[in-house]
């Protein structure tokens, strides 16, 4: 079973996840987790269309400086649960591991305004079963208070012989200062060019919960 298909499309779902911000008074930490239900498509010109679906779990850490800046590191373990070829199904069941870094920034959008923030981030990500990277750029604007937080990314993502735009948000409400539980998604348009596929349309959606634990440094 060839996985590079996932080895970009992946990253782009798990590594939006670490780059949740809390820009207040004092330096953050924060450990977020949940799961995610994401599906790929690729159809060639012929119109053969091929279909993956796959759960992921990714966790994260990252730390985000009153300053603005931020960075973390985040870990998925992703299972490929199906793949459709001609309408023929195959239960899969295959496990692998996707590692991510990221670095970014964010800024008030006004001066008056400390709750809304547009920003960017780079990030990169490691496929452990194929052994393939990708990369990450991303402009965001965020809303965030002590009581919600929400993010709407627009991404761009490379790797060997394969691109791909991404839309995704994550929407979070805090229960308490610490704890909070939310929702993300995202919808991903792209192109895949490499041995299997001659430049054939790709498009990407997930689907997912999340959960964030914050504190104070």
């Amino acid at each position: 079973m060839n996985l590079n298909y996932l080895k970009y499309a992946v990253a782009v779902m798990s590594v939006c996840t670490p780059c949740i911000a809390d820009q207040y008074e004092s330096s953050k930490i924060r450990f977020t987790t949940g799961a995610s239900f994401y599906t790929l498509e690729i159809e060639d010109d012929s119109g053969q269309v091929y279909r993956e679906q796959t759960h992921l779990v990714p966790t994260s850490l990252t730390f985000q400086s009153k300053q603005g800046v931020f960075g973390g590191a985040g870990y998925t373990l992703a299972t490929l649960d199906k793949i459709e070829m001609d309408d023929i199904t195959f239960d899969v069941e295959e496990d692998f591991s996707v590692y991510s870094l990221l670095l970014g920034y964010r800024t008030p959008m006004s001066y008056y305004d400390r709750y809304r923030y547009w920003g960017a981030r780079l990030s990169y990500s490691e496929n452990n079963e194929t052994f393939s990277s990708a990369s990450n750029a991303a402009l965001f604007i965020e809303k965030d208070s002590e009581q919600r937080f929400g993010r709407i990314s627009l991404s761009y993502e490379q790797s060997t012989g394969a691109i791909m735009w991404s839309l995704s948000g994550t929407h979070v409400w805090f229960f308490t200062r610490q704890f909070g539980a939310g929702v993300n998604w995202a919808l991903g348009r792209g192109i895949f060019d490499d041995a299997a596929f001659d430049k054939a349309d790709s498009t990407a959606a997930s689907f997912g919960i999340t959960f964030v634990t914050r504190g104070t440094l």
